[in-house]
């Protein structure tokens, strides 16, 4: 009795197979963690010099005439807030990464871990750092903007997930 059960939930498996769509989302995903994992690990070691860099990268806007608004209460959330800010999003890219291969393996829980967890990075960062400027405001609506988009994307392909 049980054998059989066994060898149908291996049938059933055998049987689906992931759509190309969800093949490419998912790779991209993967890429994509695995930028974002060492992107947060590169800058959380280099708040500093990044805050040194956002000052010098006003002081050059403002003496050319451009204003894109001050970076200083950025820079000074950063200080504060960035190590938890990047190490929050290293323990989110790894939960990011088991809800991309959840959804791999056509489970659709992958789905709604991926969604809070593509969402919740962001959020806590406006919270913590700010929108500070133009520039930041901009990076976080094309962040936001391009999350969306996948969580879109993936959710068009809930219906092959069971």
């Amino acid at each position: 009795m049980e054998e059989v059960i066994v060898n149908e939930i291996i049938e059933n498996q055998k049987s689906k197979k992931r759509p190309p769509f969800l093949t490419v989302l998912c790779i991209l995903s993967f890429v994509g963690i695995g930028i974002a994992i060492i992107s947060s690990i590169i800058n959380a070691f280099q708040i500093e010099s990044s805050v040194d860099q956002l000052l010098q990268t006003q002081e050059q806007l403002n003496n050319s005439g451009v204003n894109f608004g001050s970076f200083d209460s950025y820079a000074a959330n950063l200080t504060q807030w960035g190590v938890l800010v990047y190490s929050f999003n290293i323990f989110a890219s790894l939960i990011l990464l088991v809800g991309v291969l959840l959804m791999w393996n056509l489970k659709k829980v992958g789905y709604y871990i991926y969604i809070i967890f593509e969402l919740l990075p962001l959020i806590l960062s406006i919270v913590f750092l700010g929108f500070g400027n133009f520039i930041t405001t901009i990076t976080f609506v094309f962040g936001f903007i391009f999350s969306l988009a996948f969580v879109i994307m993936y959710g068009v392909n809930l219906k092959h997930m069971s």
